[in-house]
């Protein structure tokens, strides 16, 4: 398993990711832009963090931020627009390495940001704010839809 920061020549494959990710939602999310998704996914690669793992030379995972401010603060943060790692590698250290590399670089380039990451929309809540607690991350809210 290898981890490195993403190059534009694989935006199509971040992207085709993402799709599997939102297709994998438990909630009915409104339909994907693959317009809107290839620009942002571009806007990260060059102004934020976007990082692949591969495992035998495919890509099976990412995880793309940068840094933002809350809509009331002028304090910045480093936060995660997305982070997906495919079904069949959710075993392996792929997750791990992803965020560890994210939180790395993050410190690197934005030494006094605080990092938020989350997950929405998708199932096993409980197995993922696991593994961010053993990270080092606190709870900090929920989201809820109008049904």
């Amino acid at each position: 398993m290898e981890v490195r920061w993403a190059s534009p020549f694989e935006i199509s494959a971040i992207v085709a990711l993402l799709v599997v990710m939102h297709e994998e939602a438990e909630e009915n999310l409104t339909p994907v832009n693959t317009h809107k998704t290839f620009s942002q996914v571009n806007e990260i690669i060059h102004q934020g963090i976007c990082l692949v793992a591969f495992d035998g030379g495919k890509i099976v995972g990412t995880i793309g931020g940068k840094q933002v401010k809350d809509w009331w603060s002028d304090q910045t943060h480093v936060g995660d627009y997305w982070f997906y790692v495919a079904k069949d590698k959710r075993a392996s250290k792929a997750a791990l390495l992803l965020v560890k590399e994210f939180m790395k670089i993050s410190k690197k380039i934005f030494p006094k940001d605080k990092i938020r990451l989350a997950h929405v929309f998708s199932g096993d809540c409980s197995r993922k704010d696991n593994f961010f607690e053993r990270l080092g991350f606190k709870k900090a809210g929920t989201v809820f839809l109008e049904v």
